[in-house]
């Protein structure tokens, strides 16, 4: 059962769940101008290492795509080989995903339980959306089977969100049990975070802000901790510097590439590294790092250098410290990442290199890549269309390019 519920995490883009489905959609007559609809993915979100194809093979009278067919290779959880189905599309009328309905035309049995069907032709995977307002931001979600020969249906799941009026995520319930609950100040900043586990508290990280006289956030650091964040400001308000310890593997998420639905209002992510960082009842800092923005034209770059080191660096956490001058017989690497934000905020690039490694670190504790870079292309509209980069190996320093990946878009 574990292994099918895995497995269900394949349609996630596609899911939720409830009891009763939800309204249908209006049909869209007076179409909002500006907003894009996913006509062609070459990554079209299977499990995370299962990506497949998307592409639409039907409009209607509006000109909306109302069915796709995918294609998608497994090679877990059911038996190997490739699925494909049939997508239908129903939309808001903000062209927001409403509906979908996928068939699949194979059936398959799941590799944990012997005659389990997962998938089956017979039966259709229905999902339906409500959203927040006007935003992108899904508040409620529904996903169940229908086998209409049966007459059967099956709810598969059922989430609720809540959010402010800024779209920060307050709280999300699945399966009627609260999985994370957060509290905000008045300038939006988060003071208290809750990870619940059979919806009880397990994981509580409480924030101590600061401001400056211009309400913006010069400090923070987690309550009953050393972790802290330090940030300045130019005179335009813009920031310029930010210094932290706090564990943090991906500080700026990389854009989400021929999706569906974007999942980044769940925090997913920065929710993943707060319950990490919870280790034997308390949380663990990470590796000092220090940001630096620069803002050239439309375009936003910030470089970042993590300092790691075997011990704790007396002072780090008092602004205008600088790092430079911590001994190299103290690190174990300098890692710098650069980034690059066109004027849709959104991320262009992503460089991470090794400029330094101790020579005292076992070839297992090595970096494996001296340099891996991502790049991303954006359409007129501000949709990103492909992803693609690149890896140089720390040993034999040799070029890997990284698996490219599509989207295409219609713009309304």
């Amino acid at each position: 059962m574990k292994h099918l519920l895995i497995l269900f995490t394949l349609t996630y883009l596609l899911t939720s769940c409830r009891k009763n489905e939800l309204n249908p959609a209006k049909p869209a007559t007076n179409l909002p101008s500006g907003r894009s609809v996913l006509i062609y993915s070459s990554r079209f979100p299977g499990l995370q290492d299962t990506p497949g194809t998307f592409e639409v093979t039907n409009y209607d009278q509006n000109g909306l795509p109302v069915q796709a067919r995918t294609s998608t290779y497994y090679s877990m959880y059911v038996a190997s080989g490739t699925y494909t189905s049939t997508i239908k599309l129903t939309y808001d009328d903000q062209l927001r995903i409403k509906k979908t309905v996928q068939t699949h035309d194979q059936f398959a049995y799941a590799s944990c339980c012997p005659g389990s069907v997962t998938f089956n032709p017979k039966r259709q995977l229905v999902s339906e959306y409500e959203y927040q307002g006007n935003t992108q931001n899904v508040a409620h979600e529904l996903a169940y089977w229908l086998d209409e020969e049966k007459a059967e249906k099956k709810v598969l799941g059922e989430t609720f969100r809540s959010f402010t009026p800024n779209g920060q995520l307050m709280q999300e319930k699945i399966d009627g049990r609260v999985r994370y609950e957060a509290i905000y100040d008045n300038n939006e900043q988060v003071v208290s975070e809750t990870l619940f586990r059979d919806n009880t508290p397990a994981v509580v990280r409480q924030w101590e802000n600061t401001y400056d006289g211009n309400q913006r956030l010069a400090s923070r650091k987690i309550k009953g901790t050393d972790i802290f964040e330090n940030n300045t400001y130019d005179s335009q308000g813009r920031l310029l510097r930010r210094v932290t310890n706090l564990y943090s593997l991906t500080p700026f998420p990389a854009p989400s590439i021929g999706k569906l639905i974007d999942y980044g209002f769940t925090k997913s992510t920065a929710r993943w590294e707060m319950d990490f960082m919870f280790f034997g009842g308390q949380f663990l800092s990470g590796t000092p790092a220090v940001q630096t923005y620069e803002y050239v034209g439309g375009e936003t770059r910030v470089t970042q250098l993590l300092y790691n080191t075997d011990v704790k660096i007396a002072g780090a956490a008092e602004p205008g410290f600088d790092f430079t001058q911590i001994p190299q017989e103290k690190l174990r690497s300098v890692q710098q990442t650069k980034w690059r934000f066109n004027h849709w905020k959104k991320m262009t690039h992503e460089e991470v290199e090794y400029l330094y490694q101790s020579d005292k670190l076992a070839p297992e504790q090595r970096a494996f890549y001296e340099l891996q870079a991502t790049i991303y292309d954006y359409d007129n509209a501000g949709n990103v269309v492909s992803q693609s980069g690149y890896t140089i190996s720390d040993g034999d320093k040799k070029r890997g390019e990284l698996l490219r990946s599509t989207a295409r878009y219609k713009t309304f």
